[in-house]
């Protein structure tokens, strides 16, 4: 059983992808062996929520998955409860970074050891804090590029098309062979999926590139594509440019100056059509996920004492937005 935790644009976009594929696939034999067996007869959302609806439905717009014709339209059920417990369940916590534990520790009395669970979280901090919570599970994150946008509570836009990396964050037995099992239940043809053995160094590259676009395109109300072309960015970006290469350095993931830039402008030419989450989260008057972004950085190049000044500063102008 697949179960989404989340019912954002990152979990619409998985759920659309997950039901049409598994509607159009049978289950993959797999040899008998101490890792789990993962069940894909079902998928749906679970809510945390005491009178969540029986199905959630919207519509994605999607010109990249080939079993999507421009627009689709979805009906996921949800669920209440994680069903059997001697099923070997899947979690994708789609959730904003803030809410991933909450809602994991209002189900923790359903998570069995057999449960593996898939973080999709922003910035870094809400790992560690899973981690720590569930001790004897699997985890897996996933670090994505997709482009997708949630116009309203009921269209999901596809907006670009990206890679996402998934690696094992702790080292459970036989995490190596339950990561390949859920990555052949994940992987169908217009969402591209790799394994990485090394989870932790895309987190903290993913982490600098957020820290890069998403709180200026919050700040400047901007499409990631007019990013390089505003005066705000362009005095920005050399210090933070100087702090985030600092960090990963510091972290042991080292990446010079020079690279780091190529990688944001890479970034922000591949997704210049797409409205960050952050800057999506503000204009629903939503809470960001600044605090495990730039809030993080900052923290962690503070505890370092490194320069950190341009990361506190941005941190402190996107909490603003709220007040």
């Amino acid at each position: 059983m697949i179960y989404i935790l989340g019912a954002g644009a990152m979990g619409c976009l998985w759920a659309a992808h997950l039901q049409t594929s598994l509607k159009a696939s049978s289950p993959p034999k797999t040899t008998p062996s101490r890792a789990v067996s993962l069940n894909t007869r079902s998928l749906g959302f679970i809510s945390t929520r005491p009178q969540a609806a029986a199905n959630l439905e919207f519509s994605l717009h999607s010109p990249f998955l080939p079993y999507i014709n421009d627009s689709k339209y979805f009906s996921i059920p949800v669920y209440q409860t994680l069903g059997e417990p001697n099923i070997s369940n899947i979690i994708l916590v789609c959730t904003k970074s803030y809410d991933a534990l909450p809602a994991l520790n209002k189900l923790k009395n359903q998570i069995t050891p057999q449960t593996c669970l898939v973080l999709f979280q922003n910035g870094l901090g809400s790992q560690h804090a899973i981690l720590e919570a569930f001790p004897n599970n699997a985890i897996f994150a996933a670090v994505t590029t997709e482009g997708i946008n949630r116009v309203s509570p009921s269209k999901v836009i596809h907006a670009g098309q990206g890679l996402t990396s998934i690696g094992a964050l702790n080292a459970q037995v036989d995490n190596a062979d339950t990561l390949d099992k859920c990555l052949s239940l994940l992987a169908h043809p217009g969402i591209n999926l790799k394994k990485t053995e090394n989870i932790w160094s895309s987190l903290w590259n993913k982490l600098a590139i957020n820290c890069a676009i998403n709180p200026i395109t919050a700040l400047l109300n901007c499409p990631n594509g007019e990013l390089m072309t505003q005066p705000y960015f362009q005095t920005t970006w050399p210090k933070l440019k100087q702090e985030l290469a600092l960090m990963l350095d510091a972290a042991g993931y080292p990446c010079e100056e020079g690279k780091l830039e190529q990688i944001v402008y890479e970034v922000i030419d591949n997704t210049k059509h797409n409205i960050s989450s952050m800057l999506q989260d503000i204009r629903l008057k939503k809470q960001t996920e600044i605090n495990d972004i730039n809030g993080f950085a900052y923290q962690f190049l503070q505890s370092k004492h490194l320069p950190c000044q341009s990361n506190q500063s941005l941190w402190r102008k996107v909490q603003a937005l709220h007040e």
